[in-house]
């Protein structure tokens, strides 16, 4: 049987290791929870994962997926723990793609047919995007110079990183 929507809630709104978080999205004044939203870092890759998910259909298309996936996008780039973010959306969910777009995701590949309608059981596509920084700038250190500049810039390109700051 699924779980009853506040059981879900009092689960998930607990940080999940130290990797992965979720919490409830309450509007202010309020105390019943509109939805939520998770965010996954992946170690070794430097990268970041999340989705932002309203279950109260009265707050769909009032601008508050966009206001937390911005602060979301903010934050995660802020921690330092992740150098890009990866997400993916139902292609049929084109509020989501024009948003991610907005914020300057690119889309980076479409798995066809891959994911079942809860309401319908149709197969849609997924849509994958991801953000990278416009700009980074390293700080080169004797020790690590080497490291910066050979294996470091060709990642940042792969990623669509537009600039590059070598300081020594």
């Amino acid at each position: 049987t699924p779980m009853r929507r506040w059981k879900w809630y009092k689960r998930i709104v607990k940080g999940i290791g130290k990797r992965k978080f979720a919490h409830a999205i309450v509007p202010r004044g309020e105390t019943k929870p509109i939805g939520m939203h998770m965010v996954s870092f992946t170690s070794g890759y430097r990268s970041a994962g999340f989705f932002v998910a309203l279950h109260d259909r009265s707050w769909w298309g009032q601008k508050v997926v966009e206001e937390i996936r911005r602060e979301v996008v903010d934050v995660i780039f802020r921690s330092g723990l992740a150098d890009r973010i990866c997400c993916q959306v139902a292609a049929r969910n084109m509020p989501s793609v024009f948003n991610y777009r907005k914020l300057g995701f690119r889309h980076v590949g479409t798995f066809h047919n891959s994911q079942k309608d809860a309401g319908t059981g149709e197969l849609s596509d997924v849509v994958f995007f991801e953000l990278a920084p416009d700009w980074v700038c390293e700080v080169l250190s004797p020790s690590t110079a080497g490291f910066d500049r050979v294996k470091k810039l060709p990642i940042y390109a792969e990623h669509g990183v537009s600039h590059a700051w070598l300081v020594d």
